[in-house]
């Protein structure tokens, strides 16, 4: 996979951004003795000017050749400070480069953060559908019984070439028992359905992904 970062550590925002604030004091720091070294300089060029001006008028002054050669000297050293603090200014700027690069990548790994919270809720939910829809296909089969059958369960006896239960008592104790089933299976379902979504919401959290329910 293509990393146009390159290799960047895991870090937060945060802490990415204090290190840009860090390298930018530090660049702030040699642009004002680079601002200083320069007026210095200008200072020294200016006073090399009037003194190599005074030795037009007397070529022999000693005291001018004395000066302006200090003044050259002194400029011949600035230089050298001003081309070095130039090296360390484009190091800090490439710091400040690298530095941008880790804030943005920090930042693009937050937004990867949450989009895999999202995208993970939505591939689940997607998946389970697809569980259960197969898990019906399969499981979504009961035969039918009738009164008669449940009385039989119960060893009642039948009357009309056996399509009902002997007694009106009998075929109202068949209703009754499958009805209660019926209530008890809703009951469980509901409370196994229950416990399926808290513990697949508790997954879900332990991923920091909020289930709506």
């Amino acid at each position: 996979m293509m990393n146009i970062f390159g290799t960047k550590k895991a870090t937060t925002v945060e802490t990415a951004l204090k290190g840009i604030e860090k390298v930018n004091n530090d660049i702030s720091v040699l642009q004002q003795e680079e601002a200083k070294l320069n007026k210095q300089k200008a200072q020294l060029v200016c006073a090399k000017s009037v003194i190599e001006a005074a030795l037009v008028i007397d070529e022999n002054d000693k005291a001018a050749q004395k000066q302006k050669e200090k003044a050259k000297s002194k400029i011949a050293e600035l230089d050298s400070a001003i081309k070095e603090l130039a090296q360390k200014l484009q190091e800090a700027k490439e710091q400040r480069k690298e530095a941008q690069k880790t804030v943005d990548y920090a930042k693009g790994e937050v937004f990867k953060s949450e989009q895999i919270q999202i995208l993970t809720k939505v591939a689940t939910v997607k998946q389970l559908e697809e569980k259960l829809k197969t898990v019906h296909e399969k499981n979504n089969f009961y035969k039918v019984h009738n009164l008669v059958e449940w009385g039989k369960a119960y060893n009642f006896g039948t009357k009309d070439n056996g399509r009902n239960l002997v007694t009106a008592e009998q075929t109202q104790f068949a209703k009754q028992q499958l009805q209660s089933a019926q209530e008890v299976a809703s009951k469980q379902a509901g409370e196994i359905v229950s416990k399926l979504l808290n513990q697949l919401e508790k997954e879900l959290k332990d991923r920091g992904v909020e289930l709506q329910k």
